[in-house]
């Protein structure tokens, strides 16, 4: 049986007619071992196991904004269509530490003069800045301080509160302070302390209280999956999300030795992808045989290969940095630039060529790519 990962098969084949010389038995067990895994894998999938992720389906798992300031932000917010009043916040500032909040009074803005998120309930101001893997900016804690102190006369130093949330940091850097510097649980100007600081991250605390949320809208449905779903993603950030399909990649790195294996593997990449290029020229010559009753004549340089039949036709494939693949009629190119995917009634498409010749491994994608440009040339015969 067929594996899917790339060039198993190819490499199989070689070792199996003594072309490659390694430890036979050895790998005849990995092979048969990645067989079990894809079968065992497949079964997986058809009883529904899956990793999809509305979250990542539509985002990128580390977008600071659109993904975890909102998610959060729409959790914190006491009028969100959660419909859980204060639920979401008081297990937030309880995880935090931060008391004596009123919550019915509370107001949650996104993007406030650039703060990631802004808490306040007319007393307690908390800023919080969230960090995945963007840089600090110039003075920007001493900025967003500023402005809330600005705009709240006489704000109280212990009412005033700059969270700072990441995935490991322990605090912001010297260029985003500025002039302030952090001594203990305070923000301090010189010797005088002006807020409090709260640093957090998304490992331990955002997890805790994501699951302390979960456990309490467990039984309504669409508040469970959300918190379930932004929880793998925060797991994802923080290099903890295990998938519920295991990869081939994960099953192979489990095991040193066959780590070892794959690279003396790649040793032969260069062999591999000459088999590969040889098998496809040898189908396609046959289809074109087949289909057009005429006869190839193959050549080849350094820089091109291609296959002249009918006087008026060839396919041409270009290998530099990248592959393309070119039908040339009467000397008129249309380009093939990706594989087996129509852009329009003149273009097959194979970009990125050493990334996407190693699909052509696959025989299913072989012959689909060689069954398009076969379909090219009838429609454009008449």
């Amino acid at each position: 049986m067929k594996t899917n990962y790339y060039y198993l098969d190819i490499i199989k084949k070689q070792i199996y007619k003594g072309v490659v010389s390694m430890d036979e038995q050895k790998y005849k067990d990995f092979f048969e071992n990645v067989r079990k895994f894809k079968q065992e894998q497949s079964k997986q999938k058809q009883r529904g196991l899956n990793d999809f992720n509305i979250l990542t389906t539509v985002l990128k798992y580390h977008d600071e904004v659109r993904v975890h300031s909102r998610m959060i932000g729409a959790f914190l917010d006491i009028n969100g269509k959660h419909y859980q009043d204060s639920l979401f916040l008081e297990k937030f500032l309880a995880e935090i530490k931060i008391t004596n909040y009123d919550f019915k009074n509370s107001k949650l803005y996104l993007e406030y003069e650039n703060i990631d998120l802004y808490l306040t309930d007319g007393l307690n101001h908390i800023i919080i800045e969230n960090k995945i893997w963007a840089k600090d900016q110039d003075a920007q804690i001493k900025r967003y301080i500023d402005v809330i102190q600005k705009e709240n006369d006489n704000v109280s130093i212990e009412n005033l509160y700059v969270v700072y949330l990441s995935i490991d940091r322990k605090q912001p850097s010297d260029y985003s302070l500025d002039t302030l510097n952090i001594k203990g649980d305070y923000i301090v100007n010189k010797s005088k302390k002006i807020a409090r600081f709260v640093n957090i991250n998304y490992k331990n605390e955002i997890l805790n209280w994501l699951e302390e949320c979960q456990y309490e809208v467990q039984n309504i449905t669409n508040l469970n999956e959300a918190i379930k779903q932004y929880t793998d993603v925060v797991k994802m950030i923080t290099n903890q999300y295990e998938g519920k399909i295991m990869s081939l990649v994960e099953y192979i790195e489990k095991t040193p030795e066959e780590i070892d294996m794959i690279g003396e593997i790649l040793e032969y990449k260069e062999e591999f992808l000459s088999t590969i290029n040889q098998k496809l020229w040898e189908e396609l010559k046959f289809e074109i045989t087949n289909n057009f009753n005429v006869d190839c004549n193959y050549e080849s340089t350094t820089k091109y290969e291609w296959i002249n039949f009918n006087f008026n036709y060839q396919v041409l494939i270009e290998r530099e940095e990248n592959l393309y693949i070119v039908i040339n009629k009467d000397w008129k190119y249309i380009k093939i630039d990706g594989i087996t995917d129509r852009k329009n009634e003149n273009t097959i498409n194979m970009k990125n060529g050493n990334k996407n010749f190693w699909q052509l491994c696959k025989t299913d994608v072989r012959k689909k790519l060689i069954d398009d440009i076969i379909t090219y040339i009838k429609e454009n015969t008449k």
